[in-house]
């Protein structure tokens, strides 16, 4: 996920390495904090009221390839 905590965890590797993780995914493009709030909206719901112990992957389609 593209964040400035990504970008200083890589520091001068960050443009390559963040090519690296987009590349990886089904849906090519860096994830932003932004891309997360359907998913957590959803689950804070009573949409998803009878969910029970499963991993919602929000990851571009990383668990996909």
């Amino acid at each position: 996920m593209l964040t400035e905590g990504a970008r200083e965890f890589f520091a001068e590797k960050a443009d390559k390495a963040l090519e690296a993780i987009k590349t990886g995914q089904a849906i090519a493009r860096n994830l932003v904090p932004s891309d997360l709030v359907g998913a957590v909206h959803w689950l804070v719901s009573d949409a998803s009221r009878l969910v029970t112990g499963q991993t919602i992957a929000v990851d571009g389609g990383t668990v996909m390839l």
